[in-house]
């Protein structure tokens, strides 16, 4: 019966710590995951269930009423409309708001206040599973306790807290199908509990709104009243300000200024005739006749040429035109010179009396000017004014026919019998809870606990093939002195064959030499580094190999081990003249690991031993194993099973650095290790 692993386990690093190494944990990982931690499984899911079932024997039959409300819209003459992107949004978000409203702790605050002054609302002392699971937790929370007694407002305010929360625990409110409807359900231990505490629930949200819309309507309706008093007095400020502005400033009337700019428009008409009497209307008459036949002169010209006859007719017209035009211009001249005298002094007198108008139209405009701006102002307050006065009216009209925000569809009515009984289901709801919280238990176990146990986690941490796994020995008493009586004794034990396979996994290891020379350590000290070398050599022995183990101490000394100092001393043969040649060997040095006598004392020991053993010391305490490895056809590691972390292995394997190694899992427990199915023979043999 042998328990060596399969050799070969793919490239290095390539396997991992457990199911958890790959990249998807599969269901037969988990399945093995189980299987490892059954302990922490089966003792978490039991906790549950007790839970579970304490949970389920204290729940009592409760009552339950749905009370049917409607959130208000638009008008539902004008429901048959589509709504608008925007008016779809809002609808959603009153609704929404409405829901959020009646499920909050202001709403349940206000009607516990209620319960505590009506005797004929009560709230239900532990509803739902909520409540349960506080009663079996008091007395580990330490709820048990009468607490000690308190002042009366306190003593409300406890009880306010307290009912608060059941109310809480008792209600809940959902949307009926994304409508606007909105259910209402209270729980309660009787039927006209569940049916009163839903309709109060109701009821106090529409009293609570009310309350606000009236507070706030009056709030609103006091700061319109102020502000239309204090407008309504810088009004008639401001219109006293313009009657004295005018007194001082004696300015006039609109209508007095307006026949002053008339005055002025007739001044300037009469002013631009005078200056346009001195002209001449035949002399004008004469000049438009004579660009006329200009015009028409040049068009026949560049039609027919100058020969043509009606071209030499116009030509002799517009000569004797000009003529006239020039007897006209002298004639006008001479009335000119006797005229100038009258029209130049109309024109003068005429632009004097303009310019006094203007003058003082202007200075009238320049004071009319602040008393405009005392007018807008004037006219800014009375705005103002009727602009509150007109909010106000509307908010004393919107303050009579405020509707509420939602409308009963049903009211809670009295349940006939008892709607359902929570048991079954916090069974089944917990059972399961149970099991999920029990395998993720295990999950973590698992992950938490990554010591080694497997040749797959020794291959991927230590780069080196386990060659066997050593059973756990029941006789613990067992030391390097006395493994080998026991394997003689014993050949056929679990053992016995584990440390048969290392010796030959050890020997067909070495293809190209015969093994001579194996270096045995541990990764700390009390680990079985002698125990294992001790039955590494017996087992040699056994099998017809002249073996000696050699130990080597904390000064990088060899020497033999204890049990085998005899042999060493009578040599291979047995015989004391044998021995007394052989007195030299092995050689001590200062440092024998490091000597230069060291290949030489191995070789000529090889001489007289088929198989040496050496023992070095542990890995974590000296680096004597690593100095023997050169001179070593073999370093195995023995690693005991569960007891070393993953790090404790790479260390071991910086140390070592790139010197081949092989392992062996020491003290393993066969039973955990093939119910952990890590992969190897041992799961089908324990």
């Amino acid at each position: 019966m042998s328990f060596s692993p399969v050799m070969d386990y793919g490239t290095p690093g390539a396997q991992g710590a457990g199911p958890f190494a790959e990249e998807h944990m599969g269901l037969a990982d988990l399945m093995l995951v189980l299987r490892r931690r059954r302990l922490v499984f089966w003792s978490v899911f039991a906790l549950g269930v007790i839970l579970v079932m304490l949970v389920a024997g204290a729940l009592r039959a409760t009552y339950s009423a749905e009370a049917v409300v409607r959130v208000q819209g638009r008008d539902p003459v004008e429901e048959v409309s589509p709504l608008t992107a925007s008016e779809s949004l809002a609808e959603e978000l009153k609704i929404e708001t409405v829901i959020e409203e009646l499920s909050s702790r202001t709403v349940a605050r206000a009607l516990a206040s209620e319960a505590i002054d009506d005797p004929d609302l009560t709230v239900p002392e532990m509803p739902g599973l909520i409540g349960v699971v506080r009663q079996v937790l008091q007395p580990v929370l330490g709820g048990a306790e009468a607490a000690p007694p308190r002042p009366e407002d306190e003593a409300r305010a406890a009880e306010l807290n307290r009912l608060t929360v059941q109310v809480l625990g008792a209600t809940s409110v959902d949307r009926l199908s994304g409508s606007r409807l909105i259910g209402v359900e209270a729980q309660g231990e009787t039927p006209l509990q569940a049916a009163v505490l839903a309709n109060a629930l109701v009821q106090t949200y529409l009293n609570l709104e009310r309350t606000a819309i009236e507070r706030a309507q009056s709030e609103r309706m006091a700061r319109l009243e102020q502000q239309a008093q204090t407008l309504q007095a810088e009004l008639y400020e401001a219109e006293l300000a313009t009657a004295a502005y005018m007194r001082d400033n004696d300015l006039v009337s609109p209508q007095q200024g307006g026949t002053v700019e008339a005055r002025m428009a007739a001044l300037e008409r009469a002013l631009g005739t005078a200056r346009a009497e001195g002209a001449s209307r035949e002399l004008d008459r004469l000049r438009e006749q004579e660009a006329a036949l200009a015009e028409r002169l040049s068009t026949l010209t560049l039609t027919y040429g100058t020969g043509y006859p009606e071209v030499v007719a116009l030509t002799d017209q517009i000569a004797r035109l000009r003529g006239r035009i020039a007897e006209e211009s002298a004639s006008v001249e001479r009335d000119l010179l006797d005229s100038r005298a009258a029209v130049d002094a109309s024109a003068a007198a005429l632009s004097e009396e303009l310019s006094s108008v203007r003058s003082r139209h202007f200075a009238a405009l320049e004071a009319n000017a602040g008393l405009r701006e005392l007018e807008r102002a004037a006219a800014r307050k009375l705005d103002a004014y009727n602009a509150v006065e007109d909010r106000l009216s509307r908010t004393r009209a919107l303050s009579e026919r405020v509707p509420d925000s939602i409308s009963y569809v049903t009211e809670a009515s009295v349940p006939a019998a008892t709607e359902h009984s929570e048991t079954a289901k916090v069974l089944a709801v917990g059972s399961l809870g149970a099991f999920a919280l029990a395998v993720l238990a295990a999950l973590t176990a698992e992950t938490l606990d990554g010591r080694i146990r497997s040749a797959a986690e020794v291959r991927g941490l230590l780069d080196a093939p386990t060659l066997s796994l050593l059973p756990r020995m029941k006789d613990r008493s067992l030391t390097p002195d006395t493994i080998g009586d026991y394997l003689r004794s014993h050949r056929d034990s679990h053992y016995a064959l584990a440390v048969r396979d290392l010796f030959l996994e050890l020997s067909t290891a070495q293809r190209t030499r015969e093994l001579r020379t194996v270096v045995v350590t541990t990764l700390l000290p009390g680990q079985g580094a002698g125990t294992l070398a001790a039955a590494l050599a017996t087992t040699a022995e056994l099998l017809g190999y002249r073996t000696v183990v050699l130990s080597m101490d904390s000064k990088g000394e060899l020497s033999f081990s204890e049990g085998w100092r005899a042999r060493g001393a009578a040599g291979p043969s047995g015989h004391p003249a044998e021995a007394e040649a052989d007195a030299a060997a092995p050689a001590r040095s200062e440092n024998s690991a490091l000597s230069h006598r060291m290949p030489h004392d191995l070789a000529r020991m090889s001489e007289d031993w088929d198989l040496i053993v050496v023992e070095a010391p542990p890995v974590f305490v000296s680096r004597d194993a690593k100095a023997l490895a050169p001179f070593a056809d073999e370093v195995v590691l023995g690693i005991p099973w569960g007891r070393m972390k993953p790090r404790a292995l790479r260390t071991a394997r910086h140390l070592f650095g790139r010197v081949p190694l092989s392992a062996v899992i020491t003290d393993v427990n066969v039973r955990q290790h093939a119910r952990g199915r890590y992969g190897d023979a041992m799961e089908f043999v324990a």
